[in-house]
């Protein structure tokens, strides 16, 4: 197999969690009051099952990156697929909301091993190629094209079997992803010097999660609300803190990652969708 071929085969393996997260995170929604039902709690409570994945995802991402500096990619890129395949295997035999819980939080971790991998993954794999931003926007595209096929995939298989097989389509498409991976993406660069500020990335991580699970809760309550004000307010608190803490030193993410084409089209293609 050719180089240029085992790089393309590579992307396919590195976009194939990306996919199954984007169809997990935007078809689970349709599901709500079936999975409500039959776990016995109101459509109201159900909709944590959407929260508890989007915080568990969102938190930790920075501290997630830095340990994969310090490791390499590849290794905490294989531990998310196959804890997000666990995860998604306990949600789709969960008997009770807080297995269904607990697994959807996994879910987030897990997933958000994968996403901050699998980027940097194709940054190392297609450096110093004309063929890099294309691989990105390809990545990109596919985690969006997953997003919004996740509605119609999660209705048609609730449809014709049961929303337990919506979960259960990941634990087969992330094992495939397991197999390529090990076989396709080689050792990636580390840097075992590279510290962690684990204050710093603990606290960023209690201000994403306070803004997120705030803004989480509009829906509910409404920008007024007390939760949600005061949700916002200690958010907004620890990455002020955050803030603080890093001006002057180094930054969390370096000045010569931040101007690479890859990350802005990778960011870019994240945020829109």
């Amino acid at each position: 197999m050719s180089p240029t071929t085992r790089r393309w085969l590579a992307l396919c393996a590195l976009s194939l969690p990306v996919v199954a997260l984007s169809v997990d995170m935007n078809g689970v929604v349709v599901l709500l009051p079936t999975i409500g039902h039959d776990l016995g709690v109101t459509p109201a409570v159900a909709g944590a099952i959407v929260t508890a994945a989007s915080l568990a995802f969102a938190a930790p991402l920075l501290l997630i990156g830095r340990v994969a500096d310090r490791v390499g990619a590849r290794p905490v890129l294989l531990v998310g697929v196959v804890g997000f395949a666990v995860a998604s295997a306990t949600c789709a035999v969960a008997d009770t909301f807080a297995v269904m819980m607990l697994g959807r939080s996994l879910q987030g971790v897990a997933s958000a091993c994968c996403f901050t991998t699998s980027l940097a993954a194709i940054d190392a794999l297609f450096e110093g190629e004309g063929s890099q931003p294309l691989a990105v926007g390809i990545w990109g595209a596919l985690g969006g094209i997953g997003g919004a096929c996740g509605p119609l995939v999660a209705s048609v298989l609730a449809d014709a079997w049961s929303w337990r097989a919506f979960f259960g389509v990941n634990v087969i498409l992330l094992s495939v992803a397991f197999v390529m991976l090990l076989w396709l993406v080689p050792r990636l660069p580390a840097d075992p010097t590279r510290a962690v500020p684990v204050v710093t990335l603990v606290m960023l991580m209690f201000g994403i999660g306070s803004g997120c699970a705030a803004i989480q809760h509009v829906a509910a309550g409404g920008w007024l609300n007390a939760y949600t004000i005061g949700g916002l307010v200690v958010g907004a608190g620890f990455l002020l803190l955050v803030w603080l803490r890093v001006r002057g030193r180094e930054p969390l993410i370096p000045d010569r990652v931040t101007r690479l084409v890859a990350f802005r089209l990778g960011t870019a293609t994240a945020t829109l969708s």
